[in-house]
C-alpha cells in the first residue's frame, strides 16, 4: 500500500521487508524523513540505480527528532512526492557525514 506523508511517499510492504529482513539494518521511513531536516546532510546522485528515466538518490544525515545518535542514508527518487524506497544504516555513508562535518568545523 502507498503510504503518503507530508511530501514523502513509500510502499509499506518496502519499508517492512527492510525492517523484519535479518541481517538488514532497516529503518522506520518516517526516520528516513527526518533526515531530510538535517541541517547538514548530504544528497548525492545514486549512479549505480539511475536510469534516464529516474534519477536515483541518496540523502546521508542523522534523523532530527528521533535520534542524533547515528547517521542514516535514505534512498529516494522525485516523483509526485519524495518517493523512498530505503533507510538504512551505511557505514560508508556515516564516514562521508562525518568528514564533511570535520571540514566545516561544525562537529
Amino acid at each position: 500500500m502507498l503510504v503518503i506523508y507530508g511530501n514523502f511517499s513509500w510502499y509499506s510492504e518496502k519499508e517492512a521487508k527492510g525492517i523484519e529482513n535479518p541481517g538488514k539494518s532497516g529503518y522506520p521511513f518516517t526516520w528516513g524523513t527526518a533526515v531530510f531536516d538535517d541541517p547538514h546532510v548530504i544528497i548525492q546522485e545514486d549512479l549505480n540505480h539511475s536510469t534516464d528515466e529516474e534519477t536515483s538518490w541518496f540523502a546521508i544525515g542523522r534523523p532530527m527528532g528521533y535520534t542524533e545518535d547515528i547517521v542514516l542514508t535514505v534512498r529516494f527518487t522525485e516523483r509526485d512526492y519524495i518517493h523512498i524506497f530505503g533507510c538504512d544504516y551505511w557505514r560508508k555513508g556515516r564516514k562521508r557525514y562525518e568528514r564533511e562535518i570535520e571540514k566545516t568545523g561544525e562537529a
